[in-house]
């Protein structure tokens, strides 16, 4: 069995990968609803910050926050000017390489053995390289936060 260390993989540029050339390198593409590729995670971060939607509306978010609603509502509407403003200071690597992010990483995508032993990860069509910062991302299924201190719309009754 071949292991590679998924941080060993990385890429030149931030997109996905579009096509592996003959000689093993990549031709790389851009991210779905963002653009690219990017030779900075800068760049990455301002087409970012352009094109984010809130995935719920203020009516939900406000019903969802409570006692909270007016103060969360106001962060929602000014982080989209927060991350331009500080795109460049986000990453302490701004400049490639960029690792390979998996893009669909949660439990269902983790094959496991009757020891609970990784064995593999599957479905990898959304992966693309991007800045260290985004690598490290937890898989959400496998959070240890309790649900009632995260987002309640993401789990069902």
């Amino acid at each position: 069995m071949i292991q590679v260390q998924l941080s060993a993989v990385k890429l030149p540029k931030i997109g996905t990968i579009v096509l592996v050339n003959a000689n093993g390198t990549f031709q790389q593409g851009p991210i779905p609803g963002i653009g690219g590729p990017f030779d900075t995670a800068t760049e990455l971060f301002k087409a970012w910050a352009a094109k984010i939607e809130f995935g719920i509306s203020e009516e939900k978010l406000r019903a969802a926050s409570a006692p909270y609603a007016t103060e969360i509502v106001a962060s929602v509407e000014l982080f989209k000017e927060a991350i331009d403003g500080l795109a460049d200071k986000i990453s302490i690597h701004n400049y490639g390489p960029f690792p390979l992010c998996h893009g669909d990483f949660g439990h269902n995508n983790i094959i496991v053995d009757d020891k609970y032993q990784v064995l593999g990860v599957i479905d990898w069509e959304s992966a693309f390289a991007g800045p260290w910062e985004v690598f490290g991302d937890f898989p959400l299924t496998l959070s240890t936060i309790p649900s009632i201190m995260d987002a309640p719309w993401n789990y069902d009754g």
